[in-house]
């Protein structure tokens, strides 16, 4: 193990934060709604104040995530075909905060220690929980499929073998540009996305 590749040293050369703050919601948000439905299930106050919170705390890493995630798109370099999903990812990511906020609102009017309205107050949470899953394939296919803030990858090493493992002899498909390698002249370029006409 080598404890000089610890430190945070990455942070100094990421685009932006946002990969750091967005796993937050995608997990807070289905473990609150895990919790209401079990606290729905067994009358149990103690499991509902902790589905409140692990709420409170979906919404505000949201929001974090939604700042973050604007930032990003205004610090990369991307295609249109990045753009394109990227318009969506941000929209999708801003609606999550709103319900977010207004469940979160919603879980202080209580009626037997439990948000009135309880039936349509889970509904929404699972919309917003499915909605957060979206938004996550969005972003994920933003970067491990079309390379958004992606440095270009290395070689692969062929096991038990010091050099870089090149593979088998390229097809002329092969030596066709990867979506994963840093875009040409003519795709790549920022976008202003104050005067962006969409």
């Amino acid at each position: 193990m080598d404890f000089s590749l610890f430190g945070f040293q990455g942070w100094s050369e990421y685009y932006n934060l946002h990969p750091i703050f967005i796993h937050f919601p995608i997990v807070l948000f289905p473990i609150s709604f895990l919790f209401y439905v079990l606290a729905w299930r067994w009358r149990k106050e103690g499991i509902l104040t902790s589905a409140h919170f692990l709420l409170l705390l979906a919404t505000v890493s949201s929001i974090a995530a939604a700042i973050s995630g604007y930032l990003a798109g205004e610090s990369i370099p991307h295609n249109e075909t990045i753009h394109h999903i990227m318009e969506t990812h941000e929209k999708t990511g801003y609606g999550n905060v709103a319900l977010g906020g207004v469940l979160s609102l919603w879980s202080f009017l209580r009626k037997e220690a439990r948000p009135r309205g309880y039936p349509v107050f889970l509904g929404l949470l699972a919309v917003l929980c499915l909605t957060v899953f979206l938004s996550a394939d969005l972003g994920g296919r933003m970067v491990y499929i079309h390379g958004a803030g992606v440095k270009a990858a290395a070689p692969l090493m062929e096991p038990g073998h010091p050099e870089p493992f090149r593979g088998p002899p390229q097809t002329e498909t092969d030596k066709r540009p990867s979506s994963t390698m840093e875009p040409s002249k003519e795709e790549a370029h920022p976008h202003d996305h104050h005067h962006h006409q969409h």
